[in-house]
């Protein structure tokens, strides 16, 4: 299967935190098939997608979100991202009072496991961030909350069947998810509105997210991320530029024999010196 990017276009190479910002697809099938695919999975799994999500499988396109996890199962995996890599079940009533008693009949007990470390998570967020900040397809996001740090990722599926904006701040995470649903009951590509000519995550998923989030974060304190860790180590290096190639030297002439030195009577001709062939690089482009 033939794996492009949104609109055909070529990124050249880029390091990851760009290829989040660009969504781009070329890049994260490659790296899952230098991780391996089953790594990739169980990556969604710790987060919090369930094991038996429908299309969760160990595949090169995995990445991309061939999935179909419910939107709550995307906002517990984005949960233990805002939280540093602790990952917590999900649940719906955080207590019970009754009238007449200062202590909760019931109270929910968080139970929270490392699942990721800290740094990875921080390297995690900056990429995300980016997305906000910088990105072309969160930068809605970034138009209607500038006071905020916000992290997320777009998400849209193969002939706009689905459109995402899954995001968080440091303390709140929201996921937003448009389908359009046929008479057979199945997904179709979804029809254009609200000005748009396509429906994608990035925008009225985005619009919706940050409309919703500026209510939720307005009695909130503002909290910042933690600083990018930059983690790991560098495998595949940009090209170098073609160095500059060493320079031929001039050879010093042979001299004349003098009338106090009798000519050689067979002369040795001084070669012409080879000159030293221009360097190149043998490097394919690529994302």
């Amino acid at each position: 299967e033939t794996v492009q990017n949104y609109g055909n276009t070529d990124y050249g190479w880029i390091d990851l935190v760009r290829a989040t910002r660009n969504s781009v697809n070329t890049a994260y099938v490659q790296l899952t098939q230098d991780a391996g695919t089953a790594a990739v999975m169980d990556v969604a799994i710790r987060a919090g997608v369930p094991e038996d999500t429908v299309g969760l499988n160990d595949n090169a396109v995995n990445v991309l979100g061939n999935a179909s996890p419910h939107v709550i199962d995307m906002a517990h995996a984005y949960s233990t991202f805002a939280d540093g890599g602790l990952e917590k079940e999900p649940f719906l009533v955080a207590s019970v009072s009754a009238p007449g008693e200062e202590e909760p009949v019931f109270a929910h007990e968080v139970e929270a496991e490392r699942v990721f470390a800290e740094d990875v998570m921080a390297d995690t967020t900056y990429a995300m961030q980016q997305v906000v900040t910088a990105g072309s397809t969160g930068r809605r996001v970034a138009a209607a909350l500038p006071q905020y740090s916000l992290a997320g990722k777009t998400g849209t599926s193969e002939d706009d069947r689905s459109a995402w904006f899954v995001g968080f701040s440091p303390n709140v995470v929201a996921a937003v998810a448009l389908y359009q649903v046929g008479e057979d009951g199945s997904a179709e590509s979804i029809t254009p509105f609200g000005g748009f000519g396509e429906i994608v995550g990035g925008t009225v998923p985005a619009l919706v997210w940050a409309d919703m989030m500026e209510e939720i974060l307005a009695d909130r304190p503002q909290e910042s991320f933690p600083p990018r860790a930059n983690v790991g180590t560098q495998l595949h290096a940009e090209p170098s530029p073609t160095p500059t190639p060493t320079p031929t030297p001039t050879p010093t002439p042979t001299p004349e024999p003098s009338e106090t030195t009798p000519p050689d009577p067979d002369p040795v001709p001084t070669p012409t010196p080879t000159p030293t062939p221009t360097p190149s690089i043998d490097a394919s482009v690529g994302p």
